[in-house]
Formats: structure tokens, C-alpha cells, sequence
């Protein structure tokens, strides 16, 4: 089970507004389906990374630099603004990454069990933004295929 209050450091920027979004959209017992938890977990992970390395944080997740936005903001108003939308360009970019770790982590559309875990996921992926409805919908077209495909030669197993 995930204690997200104990690992969410606060910097003041949009990654906070982000964990908020995220959290509020993670339901805890969809992470009982295990393809799902490490497609989000990759979600995360990534998401995190690229955040750290804009923000200056350490793997622990602390920051090396404290970024004092009053002051900022003090020295002008172009500058906060630069710092925003450099922000801004930085989470964007995060949140690509993610989504991209996210769809490596689909499980393959082979067998009844990774089909069922498939579509799980895309839904999942769905709800949090990762994949468009398109998308989504091309995605689950894809499930529904396979899914076919799988009972047919189920079937065929058993009439040989």
C-alpha cells in the first residue's frame, strides 16, 4: 500500500498540483491488479526523475538548491515569469516521459490473463491522461482483437 503523504516533498510548483491530481485519481485497491500498480509505478517513477533534475533535488529527494519564489519575484517580474514557464516546459517534458514508461510497462497482448491486465491498464492510462480517448480506443480495439484471437485458438486446442 502506498503512503503518499509520507513521500511527496513539497517544492511549491506544479509537480505539487500534480501529486494532488494523481492522488486523488488513484484509487488504492486497482493496486491489487499487479500489471496496473507497475504501470503506474513506472508512471511515477519517471515522472519524478525528470522533476528532480529540474528542481536540483538529490535521489533522496531533497533539494540542493532551495528556490526562494518571494525572492524571485522580487527581482522582477521577468524573471518569475521565466522561472514559471521554464517550470511549466519541465513538467510538460516529465509528463511525456512518464507516459512514455507507462506504455512500456502494458503487459503484452498475449494470453487471456495479459489481455484482461491490458485493458485494465489502458483504462487506468486512460483516467490519468496518459493516453488520449483515441487512443485509448485504438488501444482497446487492440485488447478486443487479441482477445479474439486467443479464444479462437483456445478453441482450436480443443477440438484437436
Amino acid at each position: 500500500m502506498h503512503n503518499y503523504s509520507d513521500n511527496s516533498r513539497s517544492t511549491g510548483t506544479t509537480p505539487d498540483l500534480f501529486d494532488i491530481r494523481l492522488h486523488r485519481q488513484i484509487d488504492e485497491p486497482v493496486f491489487a491488479n499487479h500489471a496496473v500498480a507497475r504501470c503506474v509505478e513506472a508512471y511515477e517513477r519517471v515522472f519524478r526523475e525528470w522533476m528532480d533534475r529540474y528542481t536540483g533535488a538529490d535521489e533522496n529527494g531533497e533539494d540542493m538548491e532551495e528556490s526562494d519564489t518571494a525572492g524571485k519575484f522580487e527581482e522582477g517580474e521577468e524573471d518569475f515569469q521565466a522561472e514559471l514557464e521554464g517550470a511549466a516546459r519541465a513538467s510538460s517534458t516529465a509528463l511525456k516521459a512518464a507516459g512514455e514508461a507507462f506504455r512500456v510497462a502494458l503487459p503484452p497482448l498475449t494470453g487471456e490473463a495479459n489481455i484482461g491486465d491490458f485493458v485494465a491498464c489502458v483504462a487506468h492510462g486512460m483516467v490519468l491522461g496518459v493516453f488520449t480517448a483515441n487512443e485509448g480506443s485504438k488501444l482497446l480495439y487492440a485488447a478486443q482483437v487479441a482477445s479474439f484471437a486467443e479464444s479462437r485458438r483456445a478453441r482450436s486446442r480443443m477440438v484437436v
